[in-house]
């Protein structure tokens, strides 16, 4: 009887076990049928939720190329119909399709990353007035292009684009010649413009930096040269100045020891230099001791590796300061002394880039 039982208490097991995995085969077969294929049009309108279908067809745009599926999207979700013509349009670099986004800015960065790609600034033009100039300037610096400079709106503008090209290309190439295609006007608008645009240009040992801070009344033209002087160690340059308050940076900075003292400065030997004496180096005599002694200090920061020596710089350098560190090193670890939230995620963004422009030994 035992046996009977215990055999008839297998077969209900057995059955049960067999139910169980028909019933679970069954419902997969019933969500296969009921989840919408995201490979299709007609899926992705078969989601229930407004988020669920224009998500699905901005990604299916993008997929197969097909800017017409960003067109079923609402106006009233405009956000997903921005992505979706965004995606597309850097996908098949038609910059047509920018001027289909509500969002002036993402409408920018659609314009802007087809004109990165292509390496011409007309993309540019479907943008209006600032969006349509910020974007002409920063798709010439990034091309070294100053022919970009005529799709900017306006005269102004396209000088601005010019000057900022010619900054960066001195920069770049370490030839102060360019630095004549650079605007002359000590108009602070044109100038902070100027440097703005051409920031990458600007080297740890130069003390533009400062200089853009301290609202001086200098041309970027001659904050240019000043570049070429702190970045080549050459003091002709500051003959090409013919603004005395120019001369009187430029001459204090390369009196403060940099020039004669960098080219032997690396990192095996930079515990040798004598900073301390740099430091005294520095002409009591300048109108201008402050940016010979900021100078020293922040070059000091970068060869040594030390990041308290940032403290001793004001507000502004001191973030250039961590920042420099940062790139330079490639360490992300600088960064965390920026408190400040935007700071800091912008210093981490910039890890691994610019770091030629920014390293003391290139």
């Amino acid at each position: 009887m035992e046996g009977k039982e215990e055999k008839s208490d297998s077969k209900e097991r057995l059955h049960l076990y067999l139910a169980i995995t028909v019933l679970l085969a069954v419902l997969a077969i019933a969500a296969s049928l009921f989840m919408p294929d995201t490979s299709t049009k007609s899926g992705c309108l078969s989601f229930l939720t407004p988020s669920g279908r224009y998500s699905c067809l901005s990604r299916l745009a993008v997929s197969t190329r097909n800017s017409t599926l960003c067109s079923i999207i609402s106006s009233t979700y405009a956000d997903y119909a921005g992505q979706c013509y965004l995606g597309v349009g850097l996908e098949t670099l038609n910059y047509s399709l920018c001027a289909d986004i509500s969002d002036n800015a993402s409408a920018s960065s659609c314009a802007l990353g087809i004109a990165n790609a292509t390496g011409s600034a007309e993309p540019c033009s479907i943008l209006g007035g600032a969006y349509r100039d910020s974007c002409v300037t920063r798709s010439a610096v990034n091309s070294l292009d100053k022919g970009s400079c005529a799709y900017a709106s306006n005269p102004s503008s396209a000088y601005i684009c010019s000057s900022a090209v010619g900054f960066s290309m001195a920069a770049k190439f370490r030839n102060a010649s360019y630095c004549a295609e650079v605007q002359p006007s000590s108009d602070q608008n044109i100038t902070g413009m100027v440097l703005y645009y051409s920031n990458t240009g600007i080297s740890p040992e130069s003390p533009v930096g400062y200089i853009e801070s301290s609202d001086l009344n200098l041309s970027a033209r001659d904050l240019c040269y000043i570049d070429m002087a702190s970045i080549l160690h050459n003091g002709s340059y500051c003959n090409e100045l013919h603004n005395a308050t120019s001369v009187s940076i430029c001459n204090s900075t390369l009196s403060s020891g940099l020039a004669a003292n960098a080219s032997a400065v690396n990192p095996v030997n930079a515990s040798k230099v004598n900073y301390t004496q740099l430091l005294n180096e520095c002409p009591a005599g300048s109108s201008y001791p402050v940016i010979c002694r900021d100078n020293v200090l922040l070059f000091m920061a970068i060869e040594t590796r030390n990041a308290s020596v940032c403290t001793e710089l004001g507000p502004n350098l001191s973030i250039s300061c961590y920042d420099y560190l940062a790139q330079t090193y490639d360490n992300v670890t600088y960064c965390a002394y920026l408190s400040n939230a935007t700071e800091n995620s912008a210093c981490v963004e910039g890890i691994g880039h610019n770091l030629s422009a920014a390293s003391p030994y290139s």
